[in-house]
């Protein structure tokens, strides 16, 4: 197995889930742990149970502001990270999102031979949290969380060890920054798994300048408790809260099957530093579907509280296209709107990546096929494409 199977592997253990439950090359594009969908319709149907939903996430979004260095809107990150393949091998680059230039690479300190990186995200200043993960006969061995800085050329300066960030041999799954960098969240799960195929995964809180950690795991495996795979999380109101996209499982086992029909839910734990059971936390959304065919894929909630943005797919038969859409809800309100939609392959299920910055406001997103996907950022209903783009791009943060 060459370096770039290697990867592949750790990066399927981390992300492949249910569904489609694959290995294959086409499921690492959908980067980490989220394989979800849900139509307009069910987006809309769902969106409108949080009228009725009262939680402590308040705020409001900003009007965008007005355009600010290089082309690029005032808040749009300048920089971000990319994971890929060059020259038959895998490269982390820092890349400018207004011309799609390579302005650094992005190494691991760890000078463990075997150590790889994944995943990276940002704070609300340029710096970057990244995993570098030690394995031997591809099981993990160690993971450290390292930090470093983006200069606004572009450069990568000042890499470290963040306090508390010795994770141990666990598989890493989604990470998420507070916008002061204040604090670090990420899910991980025992080797062997990944967070979207066993209820065993945690999401381990990080104080970044004490180096406390606070733990939310599921719940005691009984026939009633109601237990999830995790597949995203994101801080909210400065970091104080931390908000996750879970799917339920039912029944006691320790990898138990996922519930029928099936159970997706967006919960906020307060406070994210305390840690506790996962079920404990308010519902910001849920959905029930009976088959297969919709799935929510990913979703953030904004640094203030205000928003969460829902990204949803459909596969309906054939001929009909699949349909991948980008939704913003107001917290507490129950309003919405589409902030972005794509069709692709009639009969194919899209692949999909998606994140968000870290105010929650601005997002990458590649959507479509494997082969031919539209990669950019959505501003005001549209796509900006990013410059280069490759087929083998596996990740991308800011």
């Amino acid at each position: 197995m060459n370096d770039v199977e290697t990867r592949l592997t750790e990066l399927l253990k981390a992300g492949v889930g249910d569904p489609p439950n694959r290995v294959s090359v086409q499921a690492v594009r959908r980067k980490r742990a989220k394989r979800q969908m849900v139509t307009a319709a069910g987006a809309a149907a769902a969106i409108a149970a949080l009228a009725a939903v009262s939680v402590g996430l308040a705020g409001r979004v900003g009007s965008p502001g007005a355009a600010a260095g290089a082309g690029l809107p005032a808040g749009v990150p300048r920089f971000y990270v990319e994971e890929g393949t060059s020259s038959g091998g895998l490269k982390t680059v820092v890349r400018s999102t207004a011309t799609g230039l390579a302005t650094a690479r992005v190494g691991c300190p760890w000078r463990d031979a075997n150590s790889t990186i994944y995943p990276i995200a940002a704070d609300g200043h340029q710096r970057f949290f990244m995993i570098c993960t030690a394995r031997r006969h591809q099981s993990p061995t160690g993971a450290r969380i390292y930090q470093f800085r983006v200069t606004g050329t572009g450069q990568v300066r000042d890499y470290s060890l963040i306090p508390g960030g010795q994770l141990g041999a666990v598989i890493a799954g989604p990470m998420a920054v507070s916008p002061t960098g204040s604090h670090v969240a990420v899910i991980v799960s025992p080797p062997g798994t990944g967070p979207a195929t066993t209820p065993q995964a945690q999401i381990i809180v990080i104080n970044t300048r004490t180096g406390a950690h606070a733990v939310w795991r599921n719940a005691q495996a009984t026939r009633h408790a109601a237990r999830f795979r995790i597949f995203d999380i994101s801080f909210a109101s400065g970091g104080r809260e931390l908000a996750f996209l879970g799917t339920r499982t039912c029944g006691p086992q320790d990898d138990p099957p996922l519930c029928q029909p099936r159970d997706q839910q967006i919960r906020a734990l307060s406070p994210a530093a305390k840690g506790g059971v996962l079920s404990t936390g308010p519902v910001l959304l849920r959905t029930t579907e009976p088959g297969k065919a919709r799935w929510i894929e990913d979703a953030a909630v904004s640094a203030d509280g205000s928003t969460l943005t829902i990204v949803t797919t459909t596969v309906p038969p054939k001929p009909q296209p699949s349909t991948v859409t980008v939704s913003q809800v107001k917290i507490g309100t129950g309003k919405h709107r589409v902030i972005y939609r794509i069709h692709g392959s009639s009969g194919q299920e899209p692949e999909i990546f998606f994140t968000a910055d870290a105010t929650g406001r601005h997002f990458l997103i590649s959507a479509g096929p494997f082969t031919h996907p539209a990669v950019g950022w959505i501003h005001h209903g549209q796509l900006v494409s990013l410059k280069p783009f490759g087929a083998w791009v596996f990740y991308e943060a800011w």
